[in-house]
């Protein structure tokens, strides 16, 4: 059983499909995390004006590991096969509300990326 109640069936069925996974060990890395979200939302900041492109792919990257902090302080992490949309539907099924923009940001960013022929979609 989950430690949460809101949400706690869709983590469930995303650890059942493989999509997410129960971290083991006392370290989650919740601070390091942080500390990558922290620079990459520095980093898109100084790009905002010379090329906007750019910075929000950064400003997302930023955003997922702020939602990744999210879940490792759960002990829950994505798998690969889970990916992005495993964490934003994570998120999205435990806080009702507060991650809803999550999946058009993720959206964005692949188009972003599309167009200049340096990203992945996932």
């Amino acid at each position: 059983m989950n430690a949460w109640q809101t949400g706690s069936s869709q983590i469930d069925t995303l650890i059942e499909e493989g999509k997410l996974t129960r971290l083991q060990g006392a370290d989650a890395g919740v601070a390091g995390l942080i500390a990558r979200a922290r620079q990459q939302l520095a980093s898109a900041n100084s790009l905002v004006e010379t090329d906007p492109a750019t910075a929000y792919v950064v400003a997302y990257d930023a955003a997922k590991h702020a939602a990744m902090a999210v879940l490792a302080e759960q002990n829950l992490r994505a798998t690969a096969d889970g990916g992005h949309v495993a964490i934003e539907k994570a998120l999205v099924a435990q806080f009702q509300g507060v991650f809803d923009g999550f999946g058009r940001l993720r959206r964005r960013r692949n188009e972003l990326g599309l167009d200049r022929g340096i990203l992945t979609v996932y």
